[in-house]
């Protein structure tokens, strides 16, 4: 069991003293959650005056997370809920990253009248995300917005969804509190991961879920077909009942390449959704790369020596022969638990990466990694996982 020293800091005070922590990260959410548990025993007898002193965490609280002097997140408590009974008391306290409020919060349409004329959507998010006080980072191109119209009430986030989409960009809340848009593009390199090494638990799917026809206004727009990451991939599509996608953009006119272009992206966030791993590594922190060494892009090093903290959108080769992965994947979701029962462990969930970009997927993988010894010698006896 690995144990990582988790610190965190409420209002300025430092507590360590936690049950459970759960930091979850997912590029399907705008903002970041976070699970704080603890439950102390009063001695019978014994004053109760401390449990008013300690552990007060009421709402609008800001809360910082540590792992090995590594900042995690950043967040603001949202629901305080303590529970006792004779002899003992427990509270959980819910959080979430500053980008909630962009999130929850309505656009604010006065100084528009709610209607905008030949922005970028960089421009738009960067508007809307300092209403609230909330940072932007961008890793797409700014896409031209000739024209746009609020809706009545919708959150900033609610309208970016309705605006990024069908310019192939997404949107997803950071640890640290800002807003990322994103191409689907790479946000780093981790790993790796390799079975019989540091792998605790996997688990893989391959579903079918899949439109088999997409109309975007009225017009048939034909997709190319995926490689699966995970083998084998042969579907009996016969078998299947034949589902139609339809989608209405906006504007209403649209010619066939822009309408191609969205019914790929479509596709491919559908493909992301079929081909799937969920992995439990220990710690909270990748390896620091001295086992493999990427050969295109360096590896990112965290400041407590421990390598980087695990993150959104990296990619990460995966080496799971029970899983019939051998492959490069990228993060969709990080949640970092620790507890008494189970220690510090990472849960990732890793998606292929042609669900994201307009590349073929990164497997057969020796083109990327450089292993510095033979796979064959992790499987030793007291590995993770010894075949």
């Amino acid at each position: 069991m690995s144990f990582e020293h988790v610190t965190v800091v409420a209002g300025g005070i430092v507590y360590d003293e936690w049950e459970t922590v759960i930091v979850e990260a997912d590029i399907t959410a705008g903002y970041v959650n976070v699970l704080l548990t603890t439950t102390e025993i009063t001695p019978i007898g014994a004053s109760t005056q401390a449990a008013f002193d300690k552990w007060n965490f009421p709402p609008g609280t800001p809360i910082e997370i540590f792992a090995g002097g590594d900042l995690v997140v950043n967040a603001i408590v949202w629901q305080y809920a303590p529970q006792a009974d004779a002899t003992q008391h427990s509270i959980t306290v819910y959080a979430r990253s500053a980008s909630d409020g962009f999130v929850k919060s309505s656009v604010d349409p006065r100084d528009t009248g709610g209607h905008y004329e030949n922005r970028t959507t960089n421009q738009l998010i960067q508007e809307w995300t300092q209403a609230n006080g909330v940072s932007a980072l961008f890793f797409a191109n700014a896409k031209l917005v000739k024209s746009w119209q609020l809706r009545q009430g919708a959150t900033g986030y609610e309208e970016a969804l309705r605006m990024l989409k069908p310019r192939g960009l997404m949107i997803f809340g950071l640890m640290n509190g800002a807003i990322a848009v994103s191409d689907g593009r790479a946000m780093g390199v981790q790993g790796p991961i390799v079975q019989g090494e540091n792998i605790l638990r996997m688990q893989a799917q391959l579903t079918d879920d899949q439109f088999e026809a997409r109309i975007v206004n009225g017009q048939e727009a034909l997709t190319a077909d995926f490689e699966q990451a995970i083998q084998p991939s042969a579907l009996n599509k016969s078998a299947l009942a034949a589902r139609t996608l339809k989608l209405i953009t906006e504007p209403a006119a649209i010619d066939i390449e822009r309408a191609r272009e969205r019914v790929d992206w479509e596709a491919r966030r559908e493909h992301g959704a079929t081909v799937q791993a969920m992995i439990t590594v220990p710690g909270w922190h990748a390896p620091s790369g001295e086992s493999y060494v990427p050969s295109n892009i360096p590896q990112q090093t965290g400041s407590s020596g421990m390598g980087p903290l695990w993150m959104l959108m990296a990619d990460t080769y995966i080496f799971a022969p029970w899983l019939k992965i051998d492959c490069i994947m990228r993060a969709s979701k990080v949640t970092f638990k620790q507890s008494l029962s189970e220690g510090t462990v990472t849960e990732l969930t890793f998606t292929d990466p042609a669900a994201f970009e307009t590349t073929p997927a990164l497997c057969n993988s020796g083109t990327m990694w450089l292993p510095k010894f033979d796979l064959s010698s992790v499987f030793k006896p007291g590995g993770i996982g010894h075949m």
